[in-house]
């Protein structure tokens, strides 16, 4: 009884709590806090999913008596599969092949704009359509209007927006996250394996060449994942060769820069993806060096300790207290690279500005279709070199902050081992649920006090790219923090359940996993996901605001 008395309350308290912070009147931390529980369901997700899956794949060749070596293998070879579904996903969805390629993503429709309505951001059809004032007036150039609702009679907000273009987005967005997380998660079972090995196993700096390696191999398929884009991404047009060209020319002109913005769309997520594969890879892997440097016990591949004897005659208060230390340098140096890049960005936006044409520091007229094609080759291997350089930086600074999340959770959880709260033991359910909900409650603390921080620095004059990016870093290394710490009690729960069965433990395992995952999985897209998305062009709108130097606004009014 007491269980279950403790669950409901706590369950409605924590709904209520959830519900609290979502709807904030702060619009940035409402922001944090939708892209905190967005993140927290995707991990679960992805984590429930894969687990019945590698579950499936060891069982199935663990079978045959395969060496530790052979199992390397075929762990990186389920990362592969992650990753090229992934490609083919994102493709398909953008239109770079199959009956999508059709579909005009740049096409505009009226969509309603009233978020207290369910059709918010619907498309606008039927006699609604014939109402908006704008088509009543013909009015081509407007972007804002008003319908009449013909059910109840109400005038209702609308805009035009790519609707196309942001549905291919989010869906793209959702699948790459899953996807990325699970290719993740192979390639940390595929590090983990080696670093198991008893070649490797023998000190912490041998324990880190599975790292190494791991690194070089993701590397060389993101290599080759980065040669098969650029194969679909057509040569740009020069602006000289586009006011010479023919009718038939210019249309061809135009089908090819349509395939360039989805291949450039296909590019820009799939590297998102593949840096979190290898962040999340290297991070996890990275922090189980560390435990062993910490504490001479090299953790499982799952990073489980070995138990009551771990924690009774190894683990003590300075090990926890060493690796959350750690764990806070990391995540200072995670936001002064996300500084480094927050400024570089900013950098480039004005030298974008600059060179723009009839800008007053552009300069290039008259010289020639020869001059502009090599202007034009030079400043796409500058740009190259510049992306290798900040995607490098991104994983840099990625990967730290998913250290400093892994830092806080083991360390944590070495806390709750050595003093469990209210005596129960961090390993059940009631131990995880607890820790979990702890984790939670300082990161939002956290938030809170970053935030607070982040706005007395925008007052004070401080460049906002560049604090904006270190805020960024560290909500994502929380984001991850809290999913992972409810993750762990998840699966938990799925554990307990499946142990309920004699027999087939594995197998239900993966069907409650299957099916969790497709119960939750439009749900999120449709409406959390969604919904931290619409969030984020929100605050890119306003720093665009931010940003603008003062004086009358350079854009007129929309009319109604």
């Amino acid at each position: 009884d007491l269980d279950a008395a403790c669950m409901l309350l706590g369950g409605v308290s924590f709904v209520m709590v959830l519900f609290v912070l979502v709807n904030t009147t702060d619009p940035e931390r409402r922001r944090y806090a939708w892209k905190v529980v967005s993140n927290t369901i995707s991990v679960f997700m992805a984590v429930l999913f894969f687990s019945g899956n590698n579950q499936v794949v060891e069982d199935f060749f663990g079978q045959f008596g395969l060496s530790e070596g052979t199992m390397v293998v075929v762990h990186f070879m389920h990362c592969f599969i992650y990753i090229a579904i992934m490609m083919l996903t994102i493709g398909y969805i953008t239109g770079v092949f199959g009956p999508n390629k059709s579909i005009d993503f740049s096409s505009e429709v009226w969509v309603y704009a009233d978020a207290m309505l369910v059709c918010f951001e619907e498309e606008v059809v039927g006699v609604e359509l014939t109402n908006i004032r704008a088509e009543k007036r013909k009015d081509t150039k407007a972007k804002m209007s008003t319908t009449v609702d013909e059910k109840w009679g109400l005038e209702v907000s609308v805009i035009k927006k790519k609707k196309l273009k942001e549905v291919a987005e989010r869906r793209n967005k959702a699948w790459s996250i899953l996807l990325a997380h699970m290719g993740g998660f192979a390639a940390i079972d595929a590090c983990g394996e080696m670093q198991q090995h008893s070649m490797f196993r023998t000190s912490p700096l041998t324990a880190f060449v599975p790292v190494i390696i791991t690194t070089g191999i993701m590397s060389l398929v993101f290599a080759g994942t980065l040669f098969i884009r650029k194969t679909i991404k057509p040569i740009k047009q020069s602006h000289q060769a586009r006011e010479t060209a023919t009718e038939a020319v210019l249309e061809d002109a135009r089908y090819a820069r349509s395939l360039h913005e989805r291949a450039e769309m296909v590019h820009e997520i799939v590297t998102e993806a593949e840096n979190d594969i290898l962040s999340l890879m290297v991070s996890f892997t990275t922090i189980q060096v560390v435990r062993f440097l910490i504490t001479g016990r090299l953790p499982g591949e799952e990073g489980e300790e070995e138990g009551e004897h771990f924690s009774r005659n190894i683990l003590n208060k300075r090990h926890v207290f060493i690796l959350w230390f750690i764990g806070v340098l990391l995540l200072g140096v995670a936001m002064l690279l996300a500084r480094w890049l927050g400024i570089r960005e900013e950098k480039l936006e004005e030298a974008k500005h600059r060179a723009q044409p009839g800008h007053a520091g552009h300069e290039g007229h008259g010289h020639g279709h020869e001059a502009d094609a090599a202007h034009e080759a030079h400043e796409d291997h500058e740009e190259e070199e510049e992306s290798l350089v900040a995607r490098a930086a991104e994983v840099l600074m990625s990967t730290c902050a998913m250290c400093f999340a892994w830092c806080c959770l083991w360390g944590t959880h070495w806390a709750f081992l050595l003093r469990p709260m209210g005596g129960i033991q961090v390993e059940s359910m009631d131990g995880r649920i607890l820790m979990a909900l702890t984790l939670s409650g300082l990161c939002y603390l956290l938030i809170f006090g970053i935030d607070q921080v982040a706005d007395r620095m925008r007052e004070s004059g401080a460049a906002s790219k560049s604090i904006d990016k270190a805020v960024e870093a560290v909500v994502g290394a929380i984001s991850v923090l809290v999913g992972f710490s409810w993750e762990h009690t998840f699966d938990g729960a799925v554990t307990v359940v499946s142990a309920q069965s004699d027999s087939h433990v594995d197998l239900i395992k993966f069907a409650m996993g299957v099916v969790v995952f497709l119960y939750l999985l439009t749900p999120w897209r449709k409406y959390i996901l969604k919904r931290s998305m619409q969030l984020d062009e929100v605050q890119k709108v306003i720093e665009m605001n931010r940003r603008r130097p003062p004086g009358p606004s350079m854009s007129t009014r929309p009319s109604y």
